[in-house]
């Protein structure tokens, strides 16, 4: 069952997006983060997929996810051109192996909150991506004027990512209700 987590915060100046911002990972290896282009649409696609098929920690499942290349480009073109939506993605020698994404409500009294998910490779998991991805959002965020109240669901047995929201300031809200 998902659990919902939820992270207040003040507001300040906002910026439309992200400059690549590059990092070392815990295996030594250089990670970038950056927002997410129309070129990213197939690897993420590949991405999900694998995530998916991994199916651990994940809130979707592999056999209910149709999503196309197309929708992959959809999502990136939406993201990029809402002033409160993200989409980033992580990448070691230019691979993606980690992506987040952030839609901000499309309701004008709900504006100030919105709900991300995220998700890494299996095969960077513990190497620090999650950590710089969510990072590189919550910096974002903060300097969003619109954003208040940020949101997300996490399966109730993903330690590891509940571990990582509880440390950056998330709280839990509780269990949500009949999630399947």
């Amino acid at each position: 069952m998902p659990t919902i987590f939820s992270h207040l915060r003040i507001s300040a100046l906002f910026i439309a997006s992200l400059l690549n911002r590059q990092f070392s990972c815990k295996n030594g290896e250089s990670l970038v983060v950056r927002s997410a282009d129309e070129h990213d649409a197939a690897p993420l696609k590949e991405l999900v997929k694998t995530m998916l098929a991994d199916g651990n920690g994940q809130v979707r499942l592999l056999e209910v996810n149709s999503a196309t290349k197309e929708d992959e480009l959809g999502a990136i073109v939406n993201h990029r051109d809402d002033p409160n939506c993200l989409f980033l993605i992580a990448e070691p020698d230019q691979k993606v192996v980690g992506c987040l994404h952030f839609a901000g409500s499309p309701l004008s009294r709900l504006a100030h909150r919105g709900i991300f998910g995220m998700g890494v490779a299996p095969q960077w998991r513990g190497q620090g991506v999650g950590r710089q991805l969510l990072q590189t959002f919550l910096a974002w965020a903060e300097l969003n004027p619109m954003l208040e109240k940020i949101c997300l669901a996490v399966v109730a047995n993903n330690a590891r990512a509940i571990a990582l929201y509880k440390k950056l300031g998330f709280q839990e809200e509780g269990p949500t209700r009949d999630s399947r």
